[in-house]
């Protein structure tokens, strides 16, 4: 399963970029650093979390500031999600307002 957030409006009208940025580091950075989950930044402009599960949440910057995309994937449909990312799809969802779009 994969799917984009998105604001309803796009990024480019969205205005709470380091608002969000802040707490999906706040979140997950003390899982990273405490090895329970990974973080990579194979590119500048990228920034990917991966839980135990091998869930996904990947941030695209359009610039250090500003967001271009968000993706959440998930390796196989019986995988579980956890706990946390359950949590943090939930917040960007219904309190940044975001939507999921589903890709095939």
């Amino acid at each position: 399963m994969e799917f984009e957030l998105k604001p309803e409006k796009g990024w480019e009208f969205f205005t709470r970029h380091k608002e969000l940025t802040d707490l999906v580091f706040g979140t997950f950075m003390p899982l990273v650093n405490q090895q329970d989950w990974s973080y990579m930044k194979t590119v500048k402009n990228t920034s990917m979390f991966q839980d135990t599960s091998g869930n996904l949440l990947t941030l695209i910057y359009i610039d250090q500031e500003r967001l271009a995309e968000i993706h959440f994937s998930k390796p196989k449909s019986d995988t579980s999600v956890s706990k946390k990312m359950s949590q943090m799809l939930t917040l960007l969802s219904d309190d940044y307002g975001l939507q999921k779009l589903h890709r095939l």
